[in-house]
């Protein structure tokens, strides 16, 4: 119990800095649109996580960057507040900037505001730049620093991982264990388990937590890709009824780790 506590202290310790008073940040509007919204009208997590993709997409087209600055990237964390879900046909106001750099990641951090500005949900990613040919991680180039660096005030981040697999099974957490079926449309153009599906798994798990719904932080991490055929199975440990950590294992390897609790 107290080591998986560990985790969500290591969770809880993230920062979300607030916007720069300097540099590039990008702004988008958007409305909830049906597809992104729960039986009960509120924006699923897996609907924030594209929201999360595309403006950053967005954003560095927006910049002019090219080729393996443009599409090298992928995420490697991901932790959304939610102070109060977004819920249908309600129209976002999205900002984003790049708040952190390391030697081959970024951290983007993301708001989500509704009409009269009140900040809904703040999210912040670790993205990783990876050579497009080998897959592999690639230093950020002099023409990242030139486009982001300003945004970050000098600010270093690091990717280390928060959701250690042997922690956690050695918890004592209580542990229940699912199978998640994976579908074709759940994969990208990298041929590995688009980002937005692995909150489609923590969305699932959610349901047995009714009472998080509003000052409730998550964490997906990525370990690595689950790809197309894989055998995934995921594992709960309930460390109380207000923090969970998950473990998403494909061929029985771990692929992910998840958290989520009040804040």
């Amino acid at each position: 119990m107290v080591e998986v506590m560990t985790v969500g202290d290591k969770v809880a310790a993230l920062e979300c800095v607030p916007v720069p008073s300097s540099g590039r940040v990008f702004r988008a509007t958007r409305p909830v649109r049906l597809g992104d919204a729960s039986p009960g009208g509120r924006c699923r997590l897996d609907s924030l996580a594209r929201y999360l993709q595309d403006i950053a997409k967005d954003d560095g087209q927006d910049t002019g960057v090219t080729g393996n600055d443009l599409h090298g990237w992928v995420v490697r964390r991901t932790l959304i507040d939610v102070h109060a879900f977004p819920t249908y046909l309600q129209r976002l106001s999205l900002e984003t900037w790049v708040a952190g750099l390391g030697s081959h990641w970024a951290e983007r951090r993301t708001q989500m505001s509704d009409e009269s500005g009140r900040v809904l949900v703040d999210a912040s990613a670790i993205w990783v730049h990876i050579d497009m040919e080998t897959m592999r991680p690639k230093a950020l180039t002099p023409t990242l620093h030139d486009v982001w660096g300003t945004s970050t005030g000098g600010r270093k981040v690091g990717a280390r991982q928060m959701v250690k697999p042997g922690v956690v099974r050695t918890s004592g957490a209580l542990h229940t264990s699912s199978t998640w079926v994976t579908r074709f449309s759940d994969f990208d153009a990298l041929e590995h388990m688009n980002n937005a599906a692995y909150w489609e798994i923590m969305e699932e798990q959610l349901i047995a937590s009714r009472h998080l719904r509003e000052n409730v932080r998550f964490l997906v991490e990525h370990h690595d890709g689950i790809t197309p055929g894989a055998h995934v199975e995921v594992h709960r440990f309930d460390v109380s009824p207000s923090e969970v950590t998950l473990l998403v294992e494909a061929d029985g390897n771990v692929q992910a780790g998840m958290w989520f609790g009040a804040r």
